[in-house]
């Protein structure tokens, strides 16, 4: 028999980044080692629990029940089993919200429930099931995710306030963040459809250099959402920011995590940068460096760089499987596109 996995997100009183911890139910768990160890996290802070149905995971239904009891923010992930049990439809809770991933889960549950609960549900399912969704009295709230950036301004308008959050590489946005990000990407890859693979890329990276400031202290330093809804983030976000432009361009994109290493000897752990694909074959490139260099230089020392040219600085971490990157490309090439800036760009 599967098990089923809970996830515990536990958010401290003075802190917005949210620890988690996680539980694995099997046949050997019992109510008291449930309770105890449940009660210890919920000690610790806020808690939200995030439970992830298997495939004959309902003969855990009595875990669900208590967990219920025990927090108002409760999600039931109903994505990997095989159907609905309707045990789990039973019960009172006023943030219960189920994760669906099928139009025949998504009948299930508007065919069972007979009291207020929150859906989560990707985005074609959202799409194609628009009218009959916003129309049914008890969905309280809707959660959007595997967004591909495909929801309008007209439709998301419409919703009111019924909508809830939006997720883009399971980060969760408002409405206003979704927006902008999906208008931030459409003017640029609208802008460089004409362009070779090569000047794609320059136009991306020198939107990206010159449009965010590296901020450590900012509240959505680690993702896309800093990168282009606030302009601010550290290299995560950059990196993120990155990866989702070039993907839309069509241009390979891989992320690679390690350390900086700086004159003195020390170093930064957990530093990421990224690895791009031009006209078949591979590059190193440094977006956040490059950024925070921006001011002192006419030229990107970080961008499209061979691998002995990058590992002077940046030492991966042992055992990596990466891209082998043989040549830098022409700087000559490379410094001319720097002053072919992308037009402006209303934030």
């Amino acid at each position: 028999m599967d098990s089923i996995k809970i996830l515990v997100k536990l958010i401290y009183n003075n802190s917005n980044v949210p620890v988690i911890e996680q539980l694995n139910i099997d046949n050997d768990v019992t109510m008291e080692s449930i309770e105890a160890t449940i009660n210890e996290m919920m000690k610790k802070g806020f808690m939200y629990m995030y439970i992830k149905m298997r495939k004959d995971a309902g003969e855990y239904i009595w875990i669900i029940d208590y967990l219920k009891s025990k927090t108002q923010n409760i999600e039931i992930d109903l994505s990997e089993s095989i159907g609905i049990d309707k045990e789990l439809l039973v019960g009172i809770n006023r943030n219960l919200c189920y994760k669906i991933n099928s139009n025949t889960k998504l009948r299930m549950l508007l065919n069972n429930m007979d009291y207020p609960y929150e859906i989560s549900l990707p985005e074609d399912i959202f799409i194609s099931n628009y009218d009959e969704l916003i129309k049914n009295k008890y969905i309280n709230k809707i959660n959007i995710y595997n967004s591909d950036l495909f929801l309008t301004k007209e439709l998301l308008e419409k919703c009111g306030e019924i909508i809830g959050d939006i997720k883009i590489n399971d980060l969760n946005y408002n409405i206003s963040e979704y927006l902008k990000v999906k208008s931030i990407v459409e003017k640029i890859i609208t802008q460089i459809s004409d362009k070779n693979e090569f000047e794609k890329f320059m136009t991306i990276y020198n939107y990206l250099v010159n449009s965010i400031d590296y901020e450590k202290n900012s509240l959505n330093r680690y993702s896309l959402k800093g990168a282009l809804c606030y302009g601010k983030c550290v290299c995560a976000g950059y990196v993120e920011a990155l990866s989702l432009l070039l993907s839309k361009a069509g241009i390979e994109c891989i992320e690679v995590y390690g350390n900086t290493r700086l004159v003195d000897g020390r170093g930064f752990p957990e530093h990421v940068w990224s690895q791009v694909r031009i006209n078949g074959k591979w590059y190193n490139c440094d977006i956040t460096w490059d950024s925070m260099q921006r001011k002192k230089r006419d030229d990107y020392e970080f961008c499209l760089l061979s691998d002995s040219e990058f590992s002077r600085h940046y030492p991966l971490k042992r055992n990596q499987v990466i891209n082998k990157c043989g040549e830098t490309f022409d700087r000559v090439n490379v410094k001319r596109e720097i002053k072919c800036q992308i037009q402006e760009i209303d934030r």
